[in-house]
């Protein structure tokens, strides 16, 4: 244990913790933050769309079903009259003739019709009054409310969703797909919160990749250039040196994930993303989005957690066993950007976006990955990379002659 202590303080250096605050500060305001901040927090319709599940979540609990969905037609209905008092009041509305969402939104779709056919707008105050509408006048929520309900109403009439799958995504695809759109229930979490939550844990898992590279890729490099390699192999105690140099890199490594994902989970928690913990993944209502099992957001969200906490295993474990073949500072560097490139831009979009969902690993595969695919290619890449970490340890000591 002390040896393990010994190798922890090495690596953590207080330089060495300083310059990762910094940097993981500034990777954090100019990628992840997006997401959050403006993506989920003041972007529309994403925005609204978050507030409504919310607000579902703690009416309706997990999913929605026909009676409540009449709840939210009434709602509707509800905000409608309060925009056709609003219209009643406004000046340009009064001008238009428009006193109904219905006769706004046609409007709307009229003039987006001629402005695709080339047709000059006439500057009549409407574009005004539509953004009034939206911003002033929940507009927005009225809007989201109601698409909603049309892609309820479009699988309650037709909820075999088989017939948009392409051929090669295969039987069990279409089996799981069938299962879901024959359910009295559905979903509400929609395409836009489940997006910016992909792009952002895509960011974590290159963030904690990229950290735990920075920090433990020196390990054994800085002890031979010190040469302090050879006094190890000179004692007994130095032999398990390496060992706990392994030891020391893994828990480094899980310290840094642990410490991203509590950093990371703060400005979810300010949403409010975590009221949404029991809502289940997946609307059909909402979006195409199938998911090869019934799970919670919470359980979705602590599935992507352990998925990071093993990538992070893995690239310490890579890492350590990349410095125990270099001879400096430039060999590990040449070494590390590869693994930085495969494992954090290349791979997280396969591991993280819409994880666990019937999709194809890339834009034009003709294959799905299979249920469970992401995790069980991360637990085989973490397997490998400590298997191989092992590997070189215990050559290390069949060379001193040491064996016990």
């Amino acid at each position: 244990m002390r040896l393990v202590i010994g190798e922890l303080r090495k690596l953590w250096r207080l330089s060495i913790v300083l310059a990762l605050l910094l940097l993981s500060a500034l990777f954090y305001l100019l990628f992840p933050s997006y997401y959050v901040t403006v993506g989920l927090g003041r972007n529309e319709p994403a925005h609204t769309t978050l507030m409504l599940a919310r607000s579902w979540a703690g009416r309706f609990g997990p999913t929605i079903d026909a009676r409540e969905r009449a709840e939210i037609a009434q709602d509707l209905a509800e905000e409608q009259g309060r925009l056709a008092a609003f219209l009643a009041t406004d000046e340009r509305a009064q001008a238009l003739g428009i006193t109904s969402w219905d006769e706004l939104r046609a409007a709307d779709e009229a003039r987006l019709e001629d402005a695709a056919a080339g047709m000059e707008l006439p500057d009549d105050g409407f574009s005004e009054l539509w953004s009034a509408v939206l911003e002033d006048a929940d507009g927005y929520l009225i809007q989201e409310m109601e698409a909603y309900l049309v892609g309820w109403d479009a699988r309650a009439a037709d909820p075999d969703y088989t017939v948009a799958l392409p051929s090669y995504v295969g039987d069990a695809a279409f089996a799981r797909v069938r299962e879901l759109g024959m359910r009295a229930e559905d979903g509400y979490l929609s395409v836009y919160i489940m997006e910016m939550l992909g792009f952002y844990m895509r960011y974590l898992a290159v963030h904690v990749l990229a950290a735990t590279l920075v920090l433990v890729s020196p390990v054994l490099v800085r002890d031979r250039l010190h040469r302090v390699r050879p006094l190890q192999l000179t004692s007994r105690s130095g032999q398990r040196v390496l060992w706990a140099q392994l030891v020391a890199t893994l828990v480094s490594a899980a310290g840094i994930a642990v410490v991203c994902l509590a950093a990371y989970a703060v400005p979810l928690a300010v949403l409010g993303v975590f009221d949404l913990g029991s809502s289940m993944v997946g609307s059909l209502a909402w979006d195409v989005r199938f998911p090869w099992f019934d799970m919670s957001m919470g359980l979705y969200l602590g599935i992507r957690a352990a998925m990071v906490l093993m990538l992070g295993l893995a690239t310490a474990a890579f890492a350590f066993a990349l410095s125990r073949v270099s001879a400096g500072y430039v060999g590990v560097l040449l070494k590390a950007i590869p693994l930085f490139v495969v494992l954090g831009p290349l791979a997280s979009p396969m591991l993280f976006d819409a994880t666990f969902c019937i999709r194809e690993p890339w834009s034009g595969a003709d294959w799905v990955i299979p249920p469970g695919g992401e995790a069980a290619a991360l637990a085989l890449v973490a397997a490998a990379a400590l298997a191989l970490a092992c590997g070189l340890c215990a050559h290390q000591r069949s060379r001193s002659g040491l064996l016990r």
